[in-house]
């Protein structure tokens, strides 16, 4: 029985440590993400993405099998989530030091994470919202006496009901 219950403690601690991992791995690719978007590598946007989501679904992996360890640890009547401050406390005190080291560390990369895919978010809505303004400005008319170039130098009266779009049409 206490071979049985190391072995639990053994396995949380090497999730928690893989999560680590699989945390900072998530990390660095959003900064190259960061970096693809500035630069706009778009390219490199679609090699990127496929490794981000390997990364979440192992992360999700992770915390499910994470949880049914914490099932094993402690039984609770299912209405409250086991968190890992409740395993902790009950954790024998060799372990609780390292559990403590590991949550902490999982607390910083998932702020870094935040912070990454937050900027991530908000370049793709300005990259967003420039290539809608650029559409509206290159089909749109902005009065009846405005013209444009047809050929050779010769310009042509657009009117009120036609847009760039259609001319070149």
């Amino acid at each position: 029985m206490k071979k049985e219950a190391n072995l639990i403690w053994d396995y949380l601690i090497r999730n928690l440590q893989e999560q680590v991992v699989v945390h900072n791995d998530l990390n660095l690719i959003l900064i190259q993400e960061t970096d693809i978007l500035i630069n706009h590598k778009v390219k490199d946007l679609s090699q990127v993405t496929p490794v981000k989501d390997k990364c979440t679904e192992k992360i999700h992996k992770l915390s499910m099998e994470l949880k049914d360890s914490f099932s094993k640890i402690l039984i609770t009547d299912g209405k409250k989530q086991i968190r890992l401050n409740d395993i902790i406390e009950v954790a024998p005190n060799m372990i609780k030091e390292q559990l403590i080291l590991l949550q902490k560390n999982l607390k910083n990369i998932s702020s870094e994470i935040y912070k990454n895919n937050f900027m991530n978010q908000k370049l793709l809505e300005n990259s967003m919202k420039y290539i809608s303004y650029m559409m509206k400005k290159f089909v749109e008319i902005t009065s009846d006496d405005q013209t444009i170039y047809c050929e050779r130098g010769y310009t042509r009266n657009l009117g009120g009901q036609q847009n760039f779009m259609s001319v070149v049409a």
